[in-house]
């Protein structure tokens, strides 16, 4: 009677035959082994892969907390002279202002005439792109001087004209987190 014998391999069990040849399970075994001993680099690289991804979203998070603690007002009015004027009269307000150009931010901007009886009188929607806010300050530095019709339904006395802006100065503020100022400047309004 002839015995088989059985040679052991780390990892992997070899069973010879009365040939000598390897059996079905013992070669699927080795080229496993092969394959693994193959792909050992992959793994490294994929180890680097996901080490890179982790960064870029810690840096990409870091950029979107940045953008978003971005608040301060790119806009503010410092002193103005208080117009007179009749309804239907085009008044002048002559105002001090700081305009922030650094930051490249655009604006929208709805105006509201609130007349001594707080009526609401709205004016008009306006955009301004950063090259038009740049070309004002350069223009007239640190200075503006915005004009609107008195309404001519408005009542006599002590009105006031609400500018509502809306800054986008980085993509976060354009994900619909803008910056808003609100300005008020004050008209004298005299009797028709």
């Amino acid at each position: 009677m002839e015995r088989h014998r059985q040679t052991r391999k780390v990892g992997a069990s070899v069973h010879r035959g009365r040939s000598g040849h390897l059996g079905f399970r013992a070669a699927c075994d080795e080229i496993i082994l092969s394959m693994m001993k193959h792909l050992e680099p992959l793994g490294t690289i994929g180890r680097i892969f996901d080490w890179a991804a982790r960064v870029i979203l810690i840096m990409a998070g870091t950029l979107i907390l940045v953008q978003a603690a971005d608040r301060h007002p790119p806009f503010e009015i410092l002193e103005y002279s208080v117009p007179t004027g009749r309804p239907g009269d085009k008044v002048t307000f002559r105002a001090k202002v700081r305009r922030d150009i650094e930051r490249n931010c655009s604006a929208t901007m709805s105006r509201s005439f609130f007349d001594a009886s707080r009526a609401r009188h709205d004016i008009d929607y306006i955009q301004f792109s950063p090259e038009l806010i740049a070309g004002m300050e350069r223009a007239t530095p640190g200075e503006m001087a915005p004009t609107m019709v008195i309404p001519q339904a408005a009542e006599p006395g002590l009105g006031e004209l609400v500018s509502s802006l809306s800054y986008v100065c980085n993509r976060v503020h354009s994900w619909g987190w803008p910056i808003h100022v609100t300005t008020r400047m004050q008209v004298y309004v005299l009797e028709p």
